[in-house]
Parts: structure tokens; sequence; C-alpha cells
């Protein structure tokens, strides 16, 4: 009776400890979505479906570092999204409940943000639309594109537009539907570069995932022209994942990065970096660097595009 009555005692003090550190829901990492199953000693089991696969990991407490875990297996043969082994950090700031991902160099890895959601696909299909939207014009006719929420403006004239999506991961292709202006409805891929946005018809040749280009190889460019804010504004508003960072090369990624410092009027060293940013209308220099402080979203993008850029390698 009296070890029935320990053990009672033990699993609410571990659910008073999940529930002080606010884990229990859904955690997304920009490609997945987890839930979370307390288990003893404070180890937290992390759980997800994709493409009818279950992935799983046990996040396991570090002695004496609160909020600070090591990834383990489990005995299930399940897949598992991080290396065994990996740091895992846990921190609720700023409205942001989120965990941080390292390896042994000590490099951020990965983010996984707890989410009132847990429609992987809706997630996914969110964050890409927030990466594209923005004012642009066609750089041959000098038409005006205003991208939103799954529509856009050509010329004056509202299109509807929807995500393409396999298993629930957007794959970087929009439908428009079909209209009279420059942009004819059909499936484009949209592909970034430092100035906008390439958009070029597509084809689903074997109806997966897999797609090529058609008619003009070349597409056509939309020109960023949103002026009062910066080409990658998105990096200081929503939560980035080396995942949603997949289609960036390394030089755009760099901009991105540094874009995101000179939102708050860093001062470049660079000639290059400062060439560029004294040329946007809504760079500011500050006087001193060192009074600079970025959001705790914007620390957090930074090192996941460090990472992001060191994979890159060479482009």
């Amino acid at each position: 009776m009296r070890k029935s009555f320990i053990t009672l005692v033990l699993m609410f003090l571990c659910a008073v400890c999940l529930q002080a550190q606010n884990l229990n829901g859904n955690w997304y990492n920009g490609s997945l979505c987890y839930t979370v199953t307390e288990q003893a000693g404070g180890k937290v089991l992390m759980n997800a479906m994709a493409e009818g696969e279950e992935h799983e990991f046990v996040l396991v407490p570090v002695e004496g570092q609160p909020g600070c875990y090591v990834v383990n297996k489990t005995p299930n043969d399940y897949v598992m999204q991080y290396e065994e082994g990996s740091f895992v950090k846990h921190q609720n700031k700023d409205g942001y409940n989120v965990f941080c991902f390292y390896d042994k160099n000590n490099r951020m890895v990965g983010v996984m943000e707890k989410t009132q959601e847990w429609d992987t696909q809706k997630l996914n299909v969110a964050k890409y639309i927030n990466q594209i939207m923005g004012e642009y014009t066609l750089e041959k006719s000098g038409t005006k594109v205003d991208i939103q929420w799954e529509q856009m403006s050509i010329g004056g004239v509202t299109v509807p537009y929807k995500v393409v999506t396999f298993n629930g991961i957007a794959l970087d292709v929009i439908e428009i539907e079909k209209n009279n202006t420059e942009l004819k409805g059909g499936t484009y891929q949209i592909m970034p570069f430092l100035k906008g946005l390439n958009i070029c018809p597509v084809a689903f040749p074997d109806g997966g995932f897999w797609f090529k280009r058609i008619g003009d190889e070349k597409g056509v460019d939309l020109i960023y022209s949103s002026s009062k804010i910066g080409r990658f504004s998105f990096a200081s508003s929503i939560l980035l994942d080396p995942y949603t960072l997949r289609q960036y090369n390394r030089q755009l990624l760099r901009y991105m990065r540094n874009e995101i410092l000179a939102r708050h009027g860093y001062c470049f060293q660079s000639k290059e970096l400062n060439d560029y940013f004294t040329n946007q209308s809504w760079y500011k220099p500050a006087e001193d660097n060192s009074e600079i402080q970025l959001t705790f979203l914007e620390e957090l993008n930074v090192a996941t595009i460090k990472f992001t850029e060191s994979e890159k390698g060479e482009d």
C-alpha cells in the first residue's frame, strides 16, 4: 500500500513538473508535429506519424541542469529524426515555447515549437506562404503582383492560388487559378533569389512529388518591391527551421541572416553588406552595435540560418 502511494506521489510530481515547464501538447519542427507523453524520472517521449511511418525518441533530463535533455532511442524500432545523444534545451521566452537541438559542435541543428495546431500540412503551408507573401513587380512589364494569403493581385485582378503539397510537405510549388492576366493559370515552381522570386511553369509527369519545368525554362522574375521592410522580413516574424530553408542557397542565407541584424541598425564592416543595406530605404544605421538587441525569435533564427549555411557548403 505504501509503495503504491509513493508511486502515485511520484507520478503527481512528474505531472506538476511537466505542467510547470508547459510541455504538454503538440510540438512542431517544420516538417512533423510531435506529441508529448510524460514518463517516470522526468523523461519526455516524443512521437509523430508521417507517411505511414512512426517517428519516436525520448528526451532524458540532464542531472543538475533544469530544462536540459539528451536524445535517446526507444525500444521501438521507429524512425529517429534527431541524432542519438543530441543535447536539447527547453526555453520558454517572449511567447515562444521551444526545444532547441544542438550537435557535438554546439550548433543549433533544429528547433521545435509548441503549437495549438496539430495538422502538420496546415502548419507547413502557413510557414511557406509567410515566406513568399509581399509586393512584387513583374520584371519585364512592371505589372504589380501582390501575394497575400491564398490569393494574389496581378495588375489589380485578384486570383486565388494554393500551395502544392506531398504527404503534408509544401513543395515550393503553387497552383494559380486560370485567369486572363500575364500569369496564366497553372502550376508554377517558386524559387527565391536576392531580388525576389522566380516563377516558372512545371508539370508532375509521374503524379508524385517530382516535377519538371516546362515551356520557358528561365520562367519570369518577380522583383520584390515592399520598400518599407526587408526582402527577408519574415525572418523576424516566424520561427525558421532547416526544413523551411532548404530552397535558399548559401548566399541568400547570408543576406537573410544579416538582414535580421540590419533591421536593428547594425553597422557592417563588410563593404558588400554595407553597400547592400545602405541602399535599402528602411535601413537606419545605429550609433553603437553593442547596444543592439535581437528578439528571442531573431536569436533563434540567426542560429538556425548559421547552421543551414554551414551545411550548404560552397554553392
